[in-house]
């Protein structure tokens, strides 16, 4: 995973070691290269997750994150303003950190502890949550164990008073929206919307001030679905499955109005919101075409209570999107789609052109540039050195530029008259490619396992694409005879998780419904990984993950 962030980075807590200093951009952080699947973050620095259940620690003016020592698979990891709660695979929560003021370790005492120690024995949960000096976690029951800090209604058990081990709180709650604040919005198994906890500026959306002990429902979003909500120190932001935002409370982007009711953010208005995160002060929005704002009392001049635009170019959807408590925001890409294409480009394996000596895949590099390649284009090409073709072609394999060679790449993407094309990522290429069947040049066939006589369904594929993704496909086609043009699967998966593993292999993304039965996909997707031999797993692993908890198969 490639990891970028902006923000304040005075102390380095951003990861960038060697200039200490605010990232006024959206920055690659190479310390954090790797195999992440997650980052949060305290006062003081920053937690990372890999995809092998580890945690590191990277705090302020250290110089290489730390490994945290924990014997179980942790899964997820929440930062609050001093401390951390983590969950493990098993269902058992960890806690630490260095403030224990109100009990929020969770361990029975009030005394900091800096290494993270197992608060729970028998399991069972199912997620995390921190806020400012309590956390919760929650039972796939609907069950929601609290502690820490109870006053102001922090807990929602209507007592308003400070616990030091989990204790039960709340019942039939089906999902936590959790800032990094003192109040909490749920949703219940019923479908209500509520919220509870500190109220001062109206943040809650009650239409008064007033502290809640325990839950009530926000009449305003009776009619509205909401996907995610965030709080903060003033203000509360809400994300309705239309991408339009919501706030109540102290106005994060003018710095002067409060509100004890929600109102849309006219400025999003004509945009599509697909995600928000936020610190104590401040929130970022991503935009369904890749745009990134930020708004609040953030570090950084530019971004003082007025909406401001980050730089960014990069055209991805970032896979995790998260900010820190008070310093800045993460944003996470896997490369699994650019990595399997610069591996078979440099593998030479069934090319079938070459260009100053350049092997390459004539349909795939056809298909990326939208071009016939003839004898005048290669002609063409062959004006410029074997080093600037591989640059160029390193372009249309990864729609990643040479740093040394990229403005001669730019000259022949000018010349040929592809400019338009060469803004498109790669996984964009691919997602628009697997809707074009016209181009496509081979067919899977899907029998039905449940019925021999049923026809078995058709995917039409990209033989390029299948190869470059997949061990299996790259041996099968060695084997079928060039003017075969369809295979039969044999994989014995339902046709439906066949097909999610086609799409999988154009988009590095995994999509269901309920409809799809997910505990059959995940453990049919979960096999064929090594069936299909795919050749990087980091992706599909966290598609998975994230199917297991979205449908609490955890």
């Amino acid at each position: 995973m490639e990891i970028y962030a902006f923000g304040d980075n005075s102390k380095g807590e951003l990861g960038v070691l060697d200039k200490r200093q605010n990232l006024e951009v959206l920055t690659k952080i190479d310390t954090l290269e790797g195999t992440l699947l997650d980052i949060t973050g305290d006062y003081y620095g920053i937690v990372l997750l890999d995809s092998k259940g580890n945690l590191y620690s990277l705090k302020q003016y250290e110089t290489m994150p730390k490994q945290l020592s924990v014997d179980e698979k942790i899964i997820s990891v929440v930062g609050a303003y001093y401390s951390y709660v983590a969950l493990s695979e098993s269902g058992n929560v960890w806690t630490w950190g260095g403030s224990n003021n109100y009990g929020q370790l969770g361990d029975g005492t009030k005394a900091r502890r800096d290494k993270p120690k197992k608060i729970t024995e028998e399991g069972g949960f199912e997620s995390v949550y921190s806020g400012l000096y309590h956390c919760f976690a929650l039972k796939p029951n609907g069950d929601l164990w609290g502690w820490g800090y109870g006053s102001l209604g922090s807990l929602g058990d209507g007592l308003g008073q400070d616990h030091t081990t989990p204790t039960l709180v709340l019942k039939d709650i089906d999902k936590v929206y959790q800032g990094l604040c003192s109040q909490t919005f749920v949703r219940m198994k019923d479908g209500r919307f509520m919220g509870f906890g500190l109220n001062n500026y109206g943040q809650l959306g009650t239409n008064n001030s007033q502290d809640l002990l325990s839950p009530v429902e926000i009449d305003f979003f009776k009619d509205k679905e909401v996907i995610q909500a965030t709080t903060l120190s003033w203000a509360n932001i809400v994300l309705t499955k239309d991408g339009k935002l919501y706030s109540a409370g102290y106005s994060l982007t003018s710095g002067q109005n409060t509100s004890s009711v929600f109102s849309e953010l006219e400025f999003f208005s004509d945009k599509k919101v697909i995600k928000i995160s936020s610190g104590y002060h401040f929130t970022v929005v991503l935009c369904e075409n890749g745009d990134i704002y930020s708004f609040g009392e953030f570090t950084m001049g530019e971004i003082n209570n007025r909406i401001a635009k980050v730089p960014i170019n990069i055209t991805e959807i970032p896979t995790f999107f998260k900010c820190g408590y008070s310093f800045g925001c993460f944003l996470g890409y896997f490369r699994d789609l650019e990595n399997d294409f610069l591996n078979f480009f440099k593998a030479e394996e069934f090319t079938d052109l070459e260009i100053q000596g350049v092997k390459v895949h004539r349909q795939l590099v056809e298909l990326r540039i939208g071009k016939t390649i003839d004898e005048k284009m290669i002609d063409h090409l062959t004006r410029y050195y074997e080093t600037e073709i591989r640059a160029f072609m390193l372009w249309v394999y990864t729609g990643q530029y040479d740093k040394v060679k990229k403005d001669v790449v730019i000259e022949i993407i000018k010349e040929l008259d592809i400019v338009e094309r060469s803004k498109m990522s790669l996984s964009k290429f691919l997602s628009e490619l697997l809707e074009d069947e016209d181009s496509s040049d081979f067919t899977i066939l899907i029998p039905d396992p449940e019925d021999e006589e049923e026809d078995p369904i058709d995917i039409p594929v990209h033989k390029i694409v299948l190869m470059a993704r997949s061990g299996l496909y790259r041996e099968m086609f060695k084997k079928v005879k060039d003017k075969s043009t369809e295979v039969t699967d044999q994989s014995g998966m339902s046709p439906e998780s066949v097909e999610l593993l086609v799409k999988f292999l154009y988009t590095a993304k995994v999509s269901i419904t309920a409809d799809d039965d997910p505990e059959t996909v995940v453990n049919e997707l979960q096999d064929a990984k090594e069936y299909y031999q795919l050749n990087t797993n980091t992706s599909i692993n966290v598609e998975l993950q994230k199917i297991r908890r979205e449908f609490k198969l955890i």
